[in-house]
Protein backbone atom coordinates (compact mmCIF):
# COMPACT_ATOMS: atom_id res chain seq x y z
CA UNK A 1 0.00 0.00 0.00
CA UNK A 2 2.17 2.23 1.02
CA UNK A 3 5.87 1.29 -0.45
CA UNK A 4 5.91 3.36 -3.15
CA UNK A 5 6.66 6.99 -1.01
CA UNK A 6 9.64 5.39 0.61
CA UNK A 7 13.03 5.65 -0.76
CA UNK A 8 15.75 2.61 0.80
CA UNK A 9 16.79 5.18 4.04
CA UNK A 10 13.47 4.69 5.19
CA UNK A 11 13.62 0.62 6.02
CA UNK A 12 16.05 2.16 8.65
CA UNK A 13 13.20 3.99 10.21
CA UNK A 14 10.39 1.85 9.33
CA UNK A 15 12.71 -0.94 11.68
CA UNK A 16 12.42 2.03 14.34
CA UNK A 17 8.72 2.31 14.19
CA UNK A 18 8.48 -1.72 14.35
CA UNK A 19 10.16 -1.18 18.11
CA UNK A 20 8.03 2.07 18.54
CA UNK A 21 4.71 -0.53 17.93
CA UNK A 22 5.80 -2.79 19.94
CA UNK A 23 6.63 -0.56 22.96
CA UNK A 24 3.10 1.12 22.54
CA UNK A 25 1.06 -1.95 22.02
CA UNK A 26 -0.68 -2.96 18.40
CA UNK A 27 -3.93 -2.70 20.16
CA UNK A 28 -3.38 0.91 21.38
CA UNK A 29 -1.12 1.92 17.87
CA UNK A 30 -4.83 0.80 16.25
CA UNK A 31 -7.01 3.00 18.28
CA UNK A 32 -4.42 5.77 18.12
CA UNK A 33 -4.36 6.45 14.66
CA UNK A 34 -7.63 8.11 13.91
CA UNK A 35 -6.48 10.57 16.40
CA UNK A 36 -3.05 11.36 14.56
CA UNK A 37 -4.45 11.32 11.37
CA UNK A 38 -7.71 13.28 11.52
CA UNK A 39 -9.83 13.40 7.84
CA UNK A 40 -12.39 16.21 7.40
CA UNK A 41 -14.31 15.78 3.90
CA UNK A 42 -16.89 18.06 2.47
CA UNK A 43 -17.83 18.39 -1.40
CA UNK A 44 -18.54 21.68 -3.04
CA UNK A 45 -21.29 22.46 -4.77
CA UNK A 46 -19.73 21.85 -8.02
CA UNK A 47 -18.38 18.28 -7.41
CA UNK A 48 -15.29 19.01 -6.52
CA UNK A 49 -14.45 16.55 -3.15
CA UNK A 50 -12.31 18.44 -0.50
CA UNK A 51 -10.07 16.46 2.33
CA UNK A 52 -8.24 18.52 5.05
CA UNK A 53 -5.85 16.64 6.87
CA UNK A 54 -5.29 19.36 10.19
CA UNK A 55 -1.75 18.89 11.76
CA UNK A 56 -0.58 21.81 13.41
CA UNK A 57 2.85 20.11 14.45
CA UNK A 58 4.73 22.02 12.23
CA UNK A 59 3.37 25.51 10.23
CA UNK A 60 3.01 24.14 6.81
CA UNK A 61 0.54 23.05 4.52
CA UNK A 62 0.89 20.89 1.60
CA UNK A 63 -1.87 21.57 -1.11
CA UNK A 64 -2.67 18.13 -3.61
CA UNK A 65 -5.07 18.61 -6.23
CA UNK A 66 -5.81 15.10 -7.82
CA UNK A 67 -7.32 15.13 -11.10
CA UNK A 68 -8.71 11.51 -11.77
CA UNK A 69 -7.23 11.12 -14.86
CA UNK A 70 -4.24 9.27 -15.82
CA UNK A 71 -2.04 7.42 -18.54
CA UNK A 72 -4.89 4.79 -18.83
CA UNK A 73 -7.05 7.55 -19.64
CA UNK A 74 -5.51 8.49 -23.07
CA UNK A 75 -6.92 7.79 -26.18
CA UNK A 76 -6.02 4.71 -28.33
CA UNK A 77 -3.15 6.09 -30.42
CA UNK A 78 -2.65 8.80 -28.09
CA UNK A 79 -0.26 7.14 -25.42
CA UNK A 80 1.16 9.93 -22.93
CA UNK A 81 -1.12 12.64 -23.52
CA UNK A 82 -1.94 12.67 -19.83
CA UNK A 83 1.96 13.38 -18.91
CA UNK A 84 1.86 15.46 -21.83
CA UNK A 85 -0.70 17.77 -20.81
CA UNK A 86 0.69 18.05 -17.42
CA UNK A 87 3.76 19.88 -18.50
CA UNK A 88 1.74 22.05 -20.62
CA UNK A 89 0.14 23.16 -17.05
CA UNK A 90 2.91 24.55 -16.35
CA UNK A 91 3.33 27.02 -19.42
CA UNK A 92 1.36 30.18 -17.87
CA UNK A 93 -1.31 31.96 -18.00
CA UNK A 94 -2.29 35.37 -18.85
CA UNK A 95 -2.53 36.63 -15.02
CA UNK A 96 0.60 34.56 -13.98
CA UNK A 97 2.83 34.15 -17.00
CA UNK A 98 5.09 30.93 -17.39
CA UNK A 99 8.05 30.77 -14.55
CA UNK A 100 5.42 32.83 -11.79
CA UNK A 101 3.99 29.76 -10.31
CA UNK A 102 7.34 28.29 -9.53
CA UNK A 103 9.20 31.29 -8.35
CA UNK A 104 6.34 32.15 -6.11
CA UNK A 105 6.35 29.09 -4.17
CA UNK A 106 10.12 29.26 -3.97
CA UNK A 107 10.48 32.05 -2.48
CA UNK A 108 8.44 31.58 0.22
CA UNK A 109 10.46 29.09 1.09
CA UNK A 110 8.11 25.75 -0.64
CA UNK A 111 8.40 23.14 -3.04
CA UNK A 112 5.92 22.43 -6.13
CA UNK A 113 5.69 19.62 -8.45
CA UNK A 114 3.13 17.28 -10.81
CA UNK A 115 3.46 13.49 -11.46
CA UNK A 116 1.52 11.59 -13.74
CA UNK A 117 0.62 7.51 -13.00
CA UNK A 118 -1.56 5.24 -14.66
CA UNK A 119 -4.89 6.51 -12.79
CA UNK A 120 -4.63 9.56 -11.62
CA UNK A 121 -2.25 13.06 -12.38
CA UNK A 122 -1.35 15.47 -9.24
CA UNK A 123 -0.34 18.84 -9.30
CA UNK A 124 1.17 19.56 -5.36
CA UNK A 125 2.45 22.28 -3.38
CA UNK A 126 3.96 23.05 0.02
CA UNK A 127 4.43 26.08 1.81
CA UNK A 128 4.42 28.22 4.96
CA UNK A 129 0.83 28.29 6.19
CA UNK A 130 0.05 31.59 5.36
CA UNK A 131 0.39 31.20 1.87
CA UNK A 132 -1.73 28.85 1.03
CA UNK A 133 -4.48 31.36 -0.53
CA UNK A 134 -1.40 31.85 -2.48
CA UNK A 135 -1.19 28.62 -4.04
CA UNK A 136 -5.12 28.06 -4.48
CA UNK A 137 -4.87 31.41 -6.32
CA UNK A 138 -2.84 30.45 -9.18
CA UNK A 139 -4.01 26.66 -9.01
CA UNK A 140 -7.30 27.76 -9.88
CA UNK A 141 -6.34 30.42 -12.55
CA UNK A 142 -4.72 27.42 -14.55
CA UNK A 143 -7.56 25.63 -14.03
CA UNK A 144 -10.05 28.11 -15.77
CA UNK A 145 -7.84 30.30 -18.11
CA UNK A 146 -4.74 27.74 -19.62
CA UNK A 147 -3.86 28.51 -23.26
CA UNK A 148 -3.12 25.58 -25.70
CA UNK A 149 -0.89 27.80 -27.53
CA UNK A 150 0.65 25.72 -31.02
CA UNK A 151 4.64 26.97 -30.51
CA UNK A 152 3.90 26.10 -26.65
CA UNK A 153 2.58 22.53 -27.22
CA UNK A 154 5.31 22.07 -29.76
CA UNK A 155 7.96 23.53 -27.95
CA UNK A 156 7.08 21.12 -24.75
CA UNK A 157 6.40 17.96 -27.56
CA UNK A 158 10.19 18.19 -27.73
CA UNK A 159 10.90 18.49 -23.50
CA UNK A 160 8.37 15.08 -22.78
CA UNK A 161 10.36 13.13 -25.92
CA UNK A 162 13.66 14.27 -24.60
CA UNK A 163 12.54 12.96 -21.32
CA UNK A 164 11.19 9.64 -22.95
CA UNK A 165 15.07 9.75 -24.31
CA UNK A 166 16.60 9.94 -21.05
CA UNK A 167 14.65 7.77 -19.76
CA UNK A 168 13.81 4.76 -20.97
CA UNK A 169 15.13 5.19 -24.56
CA UNK A 170 18.72 5.29 -23.16
CA UNK A 171 18.22 2.88 -20.23
CA UNK A 172 17.90 -1.11 -21.39
CA UNK A 173 16.04 -1.77 -17.85
CA UNK A 174 13.36 0.87 -18.44
CA UNK A 175 13.16 -0.52 -22.13
CA UNK A 176 12.70 -4.04 -20.49
CA UNK A 177 10.54 -3.28 -17.78
CA UNK A 178 8.24 -1.52 -20.83
CA UNK A 179 7.75 -4.06 -22.79
CA UNK A 180 7.34 -6.82 -20.27
CA UNK A 181 4.28 -5.06 -19.10
CA UNK A 182 2.99 -4.67 -22.40
CA UNK A 183 2.91 -8.30 -23.03
CA UNK A 184 2.01 -8.92 -19.77
CA UNK A 185 -1.73 -6.82 -19.87
CA UNK A 186 -3.28 -8.14 -23.04
CA UNK A 187 -6.40 -5.85 -23.36
CA UNK A 188 -6.16 -3.43 -20.13
CA UNK A 189 -4.68 0.05 -21.26
CA UNK A 190 -2.04 -0.12 -18.30
CA UNK A 191 -0.28 -2.09 -21.43
CA UNK A 192 0.74 1.31 -22.52
CA UNK A 193 3.74 3.44 -20.78
CA UNK A 194 2.50 6.25 -18.70
CA UNK A 195 5.25 8.54 -20.88
CA UNK A 196 3.74 7.47 -24.20
CA UNK A 197 5.33 5.63 -26.92
CA UNK A 198 7.39 7.49 -28.94
CA UNK A 199 5.19 6.69 -31.93
CA UNK A 200 2.01 8.43 -30.33
CA UNK A 201 3.50 10.98 -28.70
CA UNK A 202 5.13 12.29 -32.37
CA UNK A 203 1.27 13.02 -33.20
CA UNK A 204 0.52 15.07 -30.45
CA UNK A 205 -0.85 18.38 -30.92
CA UNK A 206 -2.20 21.59 -28.99
CA UNK A 207 -6.14 20.24 -29.68
CA UNK A 208 -5.15 16.68 -28.40
CA UNK A 209 -4.18 18.21 -25.39
CA UNK A 210 -7.40 20.85 -25.41
CA UNK A 211 -10.07 18.04 -25.87
CA UNK A 212 -8.32 15.70 -22.96
CA UNK A 213 -8.38 18.99 -20.53
CA UNK A 214 -11.63 19.32 -21.10
CA UNK A 215 -12.83 15.85 -21.00
CA UNK A 216 -11.00 15.16 -17.65
CA UNK A 217 -10.09 18.13 -16.19
CA UNK A 218 -13.67 19.15 -14.20
CA UNK A 219 -14.42 20.09 -10.47
CA UNK A 220 -16.47 16.80 -10.16
CA UNK A 221 -12.97 14.57 -11.56
CA UNK A 222 -11.02 16.28 -8.84
CA UNK A 223 -10.04 15.86 -5.28
CA UNK A 224 -8.37 18.47 -3.84
CA UNK A 225 -6.16 17.23 -0.58
CA UNK A 226 -5.35 19.71 2.21
CA UNK A 227 -2.58 18.53 4.87
CA UNK A 228 -1.30 20.61 7.92
CA UNK A 229 -1.51 23.61 9.74
CA UNK A 230 -5.20 24.32 8.86
CA UNK A 231 -8.67 24.30 9.78
CA UNK A 232 -11.89 22.44 8.17
CA UNK A 233 -13.28 25.90 8.26
CA UNK A 234 -10.55 27.98 6.50
CA UNK A 235 -10.12 25.33 3.95
CA UNK A 236 -13.48 25.62 3.11
CA UNK A 237 -13.64 29.53 2.82
CA UNK A 238 -10.39 29.10 0.54
CA UNK A 239 -11.68 26.02 -1.86
CA UNK A 240 -14.99 27.65 -2.36
CA UNK A 241 -13.81 31.38 -2.94
CA UNK A 242 -10.98 29.91 -5.22
CA UNK A 243 -12.40 26.78 -6.77
CA UNK A 244 -15.97 27.22 -6.56
CA UNK A 245 -16.07 28.88 -9.66
CA UNK A 246 -15.12 25.97 -11.60
CA UNK A 247 -18.03 25.00 -14.31
CA UNK A 248 -20.39 22.49 -12.78
CA UNK A 249 -19.93 19.72 -15.32
CA UNK A 250 -20.46 15.56 -14.96
CA UNK A 251 -17.58 13.44 -14.45
CA UNK A 252 -16.66 11.55 -17.38
CA UNK A 253 -17.36 7.72 -16.84
CA UNK A 254 -14.34 5.51 -17.38
CA UNK A 255 -15.07 2.51 -19.66
CA UNK A 256 -11.52 0.60 -19.23
CA UNK A 257 -10.99 -2.25 -21.24
CA UNK A 258 -10.81 -5.29 -19.01
CA UNK A 259 -8.46 -8.29 -19.03
CA UNK A 260 -9.54 -11.91 -20.47
CA UNK A 261 -8.74 -14.49 -18.83
CA UNK A 262 -4.64 -15.75 -18.47
CA UNK A 263 -4.45 -19.00 -20.61
CA UNK A 264 -0.70 -18.98 -21.49
CA UNK A 265 2.45 -18.69 -20.16
CA UNK A 266 4.52 -15.85 -21.72
CA UNK A 267 8.30 -14.95 -22.28
CA UNK A 268 10.59 -12.01 -23.19
CA UNK A 269 14.25 -11.53 -23.88
CA UNK A 270 15.86 -8.39 -24.06
CA UNK A 271 19.76 -7.84 -25.37
CA UNK A 272 21.38 -4.73 -25.05
CA UNK A 273 24.99 -3.92 -24.81
CA UNK A 274 24.76 -1.02 -22.16
CA UNK A 275 23.52 -3.85 -19.95
CA UNK A 276 26.03 -4.60 -17.39
CA UNK A 277 25.09 -7.54 -15.29
CA UNK A 278 21.61 -10.18 -16.37
CA UNK A 279 18.39 -9.56 -14.90
CA UNK A 280 15.52 -11.80 -14.27
CA UNK A 281 11.88 -10.54 -13.79
CA UNK A 282 8.54 -12.84 -13.37
CA UNK A 283 5.29 -11.29 -13.00
CA UNK A 284 1.64 -12.20 -12.75
CA UNK A 285 -1.30 -9.96 -13.04
CA UNK A 286 -3.27 -10.25 -9.60
CA UNK A 287 -5.98 -8.87 -7.99
CA UNK A 288 -6.32 -4.86 -6.37
CA UNK A 289 -8.21 -3.21 -3.85
CA UNK A 290 -10.41 -2.67 -6.72
CA UNK A 291 -10.65 -5.32 -9.43
CA UNK A 292 -10.59 -9.45 -9.36
CA UNK A 293 -10.44 -10.58 -5.75
CA UNK A 294 -10.67 -8.08 -3.79
CA UNK A 295 -10.53 -10.30 -0.66
CA UNK A 296 -7.10 -11.68 -1.88
CA UNK A 297 -5.43 -8.20 -1.47
CA UNK A 298 -4.55 -8.22 2.02
CA UNK A 299 -3.45 -11.80 2.19
CA UNK A 300 -0.92 -11.18 -1.01
CA UNK A 301 0.68 -8.13 0.79
CA UNK A 302 1.62 -10.20 3.75
CA UNK A 303 2.76 -13.22 1.59
CA UNK A 304 5.10 -10.90 -0.97
CA UNK A 305 6.47 -9.24 2.17
CA UNK A 306 6.50 -13.02 3.53
CA UNK A 307 8.35 -13.94 0.08
CA UNK A 308 10.68 -11.45 -0.88
CA UNK A 309 10.46 -8.16 1.54
CA UNK A 310 13.52 -7.86 2.87
CA UNK A 311 17.25 -9.71 3.75
CA UNK A 312 15.12 -12.05 6.12
CA UNK A 313 12.33 -13.39 3.45
CA UNK A 314 11.90 -16.76 1.89
CA UNK A 315 13.64 -16.04 -1.54
CA UNK A 316 16.64 -13.89 -0.17
CA UNK A 317 17.02 -16.18 2.53
CA UNK A 318 17.08 -19.15 0.18
CA UNK A 319 18.89 -17.99 -2.89
CA UNK A 320 21.42 -15.20 -1.96
CA UNK A 321 22.38 -16.27 1.99
CA UNK A 322 22.25 -20.16 1.52
CA UNK A 323 22.42 -21.27 -2.08
CA UNK A 324 24.47 -18.09 -3.04
CA UNK A 325 23.22 -18.69 -6.92
CA UNK A 326 21.75 -14.24 -6.65
CA UNK A 327 23.00 -11.15 -5.31
CA UNK A 328 19.75 -9.85 -4.77
CA UNK A 329 15.71 -10.92 -4.79
CA UNK A 330 12.60 -9.00 -4.05
CA UNK A 331 9.22 -9.24 -4.58
CA UNK A 332 6.83 -6.10 -5.00
CA UNK A 333 3.23 -6.32 -5.08
CA UNK A 334 0.87 -2.58 -4.68
CA UNK A 335 -2.96 -3.63 -4.73
CA UNK A 336 -3.75 0.54 -4.74
CA UNK A 337 -4.98 0.75 -8.41
CA UNK A 338 -7.85 1.11 -10.04
CA UNK A 339 -7.42 -1.54 -12.58
CA UNK A 340 -5.67 -4.68 -12.15
CA UNK A 341 -2.38 -5.18 -10.01
CA UNK A 342 0.72 -6.74 -10.87
CA UNK A 343 2.82 -9.28 -8.35
CA UNK A 344 6.46 -9.24 -9.43
CA UNK A 345 9.65 -11.34 -8.74
CA UNK A 346 12.82 -9.83 -9.42
CA UNK A 347 16.31 -10.96 -9.39
CA UNK A 348 19.85 -10.65 -10.05
CA UNK A 349 22.02 -13.67 -10.27
CA UNK A 350 25.51 -14.36 -8.81
CA UNK A 351 28.96 -14.12 -11.01
CA UNK A 352 28.66 -17.20 -13.10
CA UNK A 353 25.22 -18.04 -12.95
CA UNK A 354 22.90 -18.23 -15.78
CA UNK A 355 19.15 -16.73 -16.04
CA UNK A 356 17.82 -20.32 -16.84
CA UNK A 357 19.43 -21.71 -13.60
CA UNK A 358 18.53 -18.49 -11.68
CA UNK A 359 15.02 -19.31 -12.58
CA UNK A 360 14.81 -23.07 -11.99
CA UNK A 361 15.94 -22.31 -8.44
CA UNK A 362 13.00 -19.36 -8.05
CA UNK A 363 10.84 -22.26 -9.23
CA UNK A 364 11.66 -24.68 -6.61
CA UNK A 365 11.61 -22.40 -4.01
CA UNK A 366 8.52 -21.19 -4.98
CA UNK A 367 7.21 -25.16 -4.93
CA UNK A 368 8.69 -25.91 -1.77
CA UNK A 369 7.14 -22.22 0.28
CA UNK A 370 3.83 -22.97 -1.43
CA UNK A 371 3.70 -26.70 -1.07
CA UNK A 372 3.99 -26.58 2.52
CA UNK A 373 2.34 -24.17 5.96
CA UNK A 374 4.14 -21.40 5.90
CA UNK A 375 6.39 -20.58 8.67
CA UNK A 376 4.43 -18.19 11.13
CA UNK A 377 6.88 -16.58 13.01
CA UNK A 378 8.08 -15.49 9.64
CA UNK A 379 4.70 -14.35 8.54
CA UNK A 380 3.87 -12.86 12.25
CA UNK A 381 7.56 -10.87 11.46
CA UNK A 382 5.81 -9.77 7.82
CA UNK A 383 2.66 -8.66 9.60
CA UNK A 384 4.88 -6.47 12.03
CA UNK A 385 6.62 -4.98 9.51
CA UNK A 386 3.84 -3.91 7.35
CA UNK A 387 2.02 -2.57 10.20
CA UNK A 388 4.87 -0.47 11.09
CA UNK A 389 4.72 1.29 7.92
CA UNK A 390 1.54 2.70 9.13
CA UNK A 391 3.19 4.24 12.24
CA UNK A 392 5.90 5.50 10.31
CA UNK A 393 3.60 7.17 7.37
CA UNK A 394 1.78 9.06 10.14
CA UNK A 395 4.58 11.09 11.35
CA UNK A 396 5.12 13.00 8.15
CA UNK A 397 3.08 15.72 6.86
CA UNK A 398 3.77 15.33 2.91
CA UNK A 399 4.04 11.56 2.96
CA UNK A 400 0.88 11.17 4.63
CA UNK A 401 -0.99 13.33 2.69
CA UNK A 402 0.17 11.53 -0.48
CA UNK A 403 -1.20 8.57 1.30
CA UNK A 404 -4.52 9.87 2.03
CA UNK A 405 -4.62 11.81 -2.12
CA UNK A 406 -3.87 8.07 -3.23
CA UNK A 407 -6.42 6.48 -1.69
CA UNK A 408 -9.03 8.53 -2.52
CA UNK A 409 -7.91 9.05 -6.43
CA UNK A 410 -8.44 5.18 -6.19
CA UNK A 411 -12.06 5.03 -4.69
CA UNK A 412 -11.54 4.65 -1.15
CA UNK A 413 -11.62 6.57 1.77
CA UNK A 414 -9.52 7.37 5.44
CA UNK A 415 -11.47 3.93 6.61
CA UNK A 416 -9.06 2.11 4.63
CA UNK A 417 -5.83 3.57 6.28
CA UNK A 418 -7.47 3.36 9.53
CA UNK A 419 -8.07 -0.19 9.28
CA UNK A 420 -5.40 -1.29 7.72
CA UNK A 421 -3.05 -2.31 10.77
CA UNK A 422 -6.27 -4.37 11.92
CA UNK A 423 -7.21 -6.04 8.30
CA UNK A 424 -3.11 -7.46 8.10
CA UNK A 425 -3.24 -8.07 11.58
CA UNK A 426 -6.19 -10.66 10.60
CA UNK A 427 -4.61 -12.44 8.04
CA UNK A 428 -3.77 -15.74 8.75
CA UNK A 429 -0.72 -18.20 7.23
CA UNK A 430 -3.32 -20.32 5.54
CA UNK A 431 -5.12 -16.85 4.42
CA UNK A 432 -1.75 -16.23 2.77
CA UNK A 433 -1.46 -19.41 1.71
CA UNK A 434 -4.20 -19.71 -0.08
CA UNK A 435 -4.27 -16.41 -2.16
CA UNK A 436 -0.70 -16.92 -3.27
CA UNK A 437 -1.48 -20.33 -4.69
CA UNK A 438 -4.73 -19.17 -6.61
CA UNK A 439 -2.19 -16.02 -8.26
CA UNK A 440 1.09 -18.57 -8.78
CA UNK A 441 0.53 -20.68 -11.28
CA UNK A 442 2.92 -21.80 -14.76
CA UNK A 443 -0.28 -20.44 -16.72
CA UNK A 444 -0.13 -16.78 -15.32
CA UNK A 445 3.62 -16.71 -15.16
CA UNK A 446 5.27 -13.79 -17.78
CA UNK A 447 9.00 -13.89 -17.27
CA UNK A 448 11.76 -11.65 -18.75
CA UNK A 449 15.11 -11.53 -19.17
CA UNK A 450 17.57 -8.67 -19.94
CA UNK A 451 20.86 -9.99 -21.02
CA UNK A 452 24.07 -8.18 -22.60
CA UNK A 453 24.74 -8.36 -26.26
CA UNK A 454 26.74 -10.38 -27.19
CA UNK A 455 28.47 -9.67 -30.73
CA UNK A 456 29.54 -12.46 -32.63
CA UNK A 457 33.07 -12.57 -33.72
CA UNK A 458 32.85 -12.40 -37.65
CA UNK A 459 34.25 -15.40 -39.18
CA UNK A 460 37.41 -14.19 -41.37
CA UNK A 461 38.05 -16.41 -44.51
CA UNK A 462 41.36 -17.58 -44.60
CA UNK A 463 42.77 -16.00 -47.69
CA UNK A 464 43.57 -18.45 -50.04
CA UNK A 465 47.12 -19.40 -51.14
CA UNK A 466 49.03 -18.02 -53.89
CA UNK A 467 49.73 -20.41 -56.97
CA UNK A 468 53.17 -21.04 -57.23
CA UNK A 469 55.23 -18.71 -59.56
CA UNK A 470 55.88 -20.13 -62.99
CA UNK A 471 60.02 -20.03 -63.40
CA UNK A 472 61.49 -17.27 -65.14
CA UNK A 473 62.97 -18.06 -68.91
CA UNK A 474 66.16 -16.44 -69.15
CA UNK A 475 65.86 -13.61 -71.81
CA UNK A 476 69.39 -13.44 -74.01
CA UNK A 477 68.37 -9.91 -75.14
CA UNK A 478 68.25 -8.85 -71.55
CA UNK A 479 71.36 -10.38 -70.32
CA UNK A 480 73.94 -8.04 -68.95
CA UNK A 481 77.76 -8.86 -70.05
CA UNK A 482 79.46 -10.26 -66.95
CA UNK A 483 81.88 -8.24 -65.21
CA UNK A 484 80.13 -5.00 -66.24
Amino acid sequence: MLKRYFIPLMVVLALLAVGVYFLVGGHRAAMDVRAAVPVEKFTLSNGLQVVVMPNDRIPLVSHLLIVKAGGADDPQGKSGLAHYLEHLMFTGTKNFPEGTYDRSVARVGGAQNASTGSDYTMYYATVPKEHLAMVMTMEADRLLTTEFKPETAARELKVITEERNMRVDNNPASQWREQLDAITFLNHPYHNPVIGWAEDMATFTAEDARAFFEQHYRASNMILVVAGDVTARDVRRLAQRYYGGLPTVASPVRTWAKEPPVRMSRRGEMQDIRVNEPRLMRQYVAPSVIEGATSNAMALAVFAQYLGGGDTSALYTALVREQKIATNVSVFYDAMTIGPAVFRISATPAAGVALPQLEAAIDRELARVMGAPLDMAAVARAKTLLVAEVIYARDGLQQMANVMAELFATGLDEQYFYEWSKKIEAVTPENALAAANALITTRGAVTGYLLPEVKPTPVVAPTPAAPPAAPIEPNPAMQVPYGL
